[in-house]
């Protein structure tokens, strides 16, 4: 005869675990201390922040409320606290010190652009593409603004609000504090065409003459940015990451084939006008200041040259030599 299975594992009364949290157990003592004084959650976090056991608003809150602590109540801005971080500077030209002055930065390596663009003379490129600027914030600084948020990478200009305390970058654009986003995009909306295009003239001559550009042989592509918006009036180009044809703007940028940079960008190309970017642009290589380019090189996905403008002599132009580009 067989005994019945035995249950007694399925009442086995199991040990429970920790009920006290470490973290808010090191520091209830300074918690409690603070919320005796009167301060808030916030300013008790914002307090253990800068400590080696920081705690969270919720945490915060559940020490003060086993404690028996009330919410204190919503209080006029004439009693609140002043904040405890550091207010952001005024956004101007920076007043330089007499003697040297030290400063926490985490975008210090910014600064070794800085004697590639002197030699590049932007502060000249600026004044030749007269950019609007004001008596606080010259033109020179708004551009290095603008700038240094794309060399450290921040996608997008309504990022800035993350780093515009920072000194280094600050002191990168001659400012005492950066721009917020509004002011940036602002001066963006302000700028034209006109302005870019001399910009662009002025950086190229400099270009050159600092020996930046070789204006040996040229790179040129096309290149189709993707609009995600409704209801555009844009033309459908092909985009090789979707592997289709779908509105976008399509782009035409030119690069020098040594030393791979950017000399020359077209955001306003269209079908009927795709084929003579190229002939344009090689006219504007014969003109300008330098040796003549005695290479074209273009993408297979560039369109093929129909000819080159009727208002510009042949014989006047650089032979092309298309082939593929290198990568």
């Amino acid at each position: 005869m067989t005994s019945a299975p035995s249950h007694a594992s399925f009442f086995v009364a199991h040990r429970r675990g920790p009920r006290l949290a470490p973290a808010k157990e090191a520091v209830r003592a300074e918690v409690l201390r603070l919320r005796a004084e009167g301060h808030s959650i916030v300013e008790i976090t914002d307090a253990q922040a800068a400590t080696a056991t920081p705690l969270n608003r919720t945490g915060v809150w559940e020490i003060c409320r086993d404690e028996g602590f009330d919410r204190l109540p919503t209080r006029a801005p004439s009693e609140r606290r002043p904040p405890m971080r550091d207010r952001q500077a005024r956004v101007r030209a920076i007043a330089w010190p007499e003697h040297p002055a030290g400063e926490e930065t985490s975008y210090a390596g910014l600064l070794l652009l800085v004697p590639a663009l002197v030699e590049l003379d932007l502060a000249g490129a600026v004044a030749a593409a007269r950019l609007p600027g004001t008596r606080e914030v010259p033109a020179l600084a708004s551009v290095l603004s603008l700038l240094a948020l794309k060399a450290i990478g921040q996608r997008r200009v309504s990022h800035v609000d993350d780093v515009a305390a920072d000194a280094g970058l600050a002191l990168f654009a001659g400012l005492e504090s950066l721009a917020k986003a509004t002011a940036l995009g602002a001066y963006s909306y302000r700028l034209s065409r006109a302005h870019g295009q001399r910009l662009l003239a002025a950086l190229g001559a400099s270009a050159c003459r600092a020996g930046q550009v070789q204006v040996r042989e040229f790179d040129l592509d096309f290149r189709a940015i993707m609009h995600f918006g409704e209801d555009v009036a844009l033309e459908t180009h092909y985009v090789p990451r979707r592997s289709q044809r779908t509105e976008s703007v399509l782009t035409f940028f030119a690069q020098d084939g040594e030393t791979h940079d950017l000399v020359h960008a077209n955001a306003t190309a269209t079908k009927a006008s795709q084929s003579g970017e190229a002939p344009a642009f090689a006219v504007t290589g014969a003109t300008s200041p330098g040796p003549t380019p005695s290479c074209w090189c273009s993408t297979p996905r560039s369109p093929p040259v129909q000819g080159w403008p009727p208002s510009t002599p042949r014989a006047s132009l650089p032979h092309p030599v298309v082939g593929p580009a290198r990568r």
